[in-house]
């Protein structure tokens, strides 16, 4: 009567679970009562001894147990950001800031966007030492954090920056190092017109 209950229970379950994983499940519990109706009447079958229930109760309940646990991985995995896109989406626009290094402070702007095949690219503007559109190589992005370096064969020193984000999201600090030195950066995202939401204004025509 005890592994009756436990069918009678498990039977919708696994039905539902059935139909999302292909029918598989079905099939197992179609194959369990096949296998039983073969060689039992309907009447020893009210009357499975003790040994056959509990088989079929921990058959049930190891069944049960995979399926929770294929459904929390599940449920982890779409939860998850998508590597190299969620969180790169985070950096993408125009930062404007500056550095000290070696008691110079150096006012920039940089430029993170993706290519064709999604990848974060970046430029870098110093505008006191005529800079412009310099690329940026090696990005890193974990989460907040960021790291990327200067890639032109003019930057001596392997120019390196290294830093986070705050919890607002509009302002990332760490640190900046080249040729030994070490130092601070700090940038400000910077919101575009159509981020904003403004409309712009167009003047009405003169009469």
């Amino acid at each position: 009567m005890k592994g009756q209950m436990i069918l009678q229970w498990s039977q919708p379950l696994f039905q539902l679970w059935g139909r999302r994983f292909g029918g598989l499940f079905t099939l197992i519990d179609a194959i369990d009562r096949s296998s039983i109706a073969d060689s039992h009447s309907h009447d020893e079958w009210k009357i499975i001894n003790t040994e056959t229930a509990k088989e079929y109760e921990m058959r049930y309940l190891v069944v049960v147990l995979v399926l929770l646990l294929l459904a929390f991985f599940s449920m982890f995995a779409w939860a998850s950001p998508s590597p190299g896109t969620q969180e790169s989406d985070l950096f993408v626009g125009e930062w404007k800031g500056s550095l000290t290094v070696a008691g110079v402070t150096l006012e920039f702007t940089i430029t993170f966007s993706r290519d064709e095949k999604t990848l974060l690219g970046g430029t870098i503007d110093i505008p006191a030492q005529g800079a412009s559109g310099i690329h940026l190589g090696d990005i890193k992005v974990e989460g907040s954090k960021i790291s990327f370096a200067i890639d032109d064969p003019g930057a001596q020193g392997n120019p390196t920056f290294e830093g986070a984000l705050d919890e607002t999201g509009k302002t990332i600090t760490g640190t900046f190092s080249q040729s030994g030195y070490e130092g601070t950066f700090s940038m400000d995202k910077q919101e575009s017109e159509t981020a904003a939401g403004e409309t712009p204004i167009t003047p009405a025509p003169s009469s």
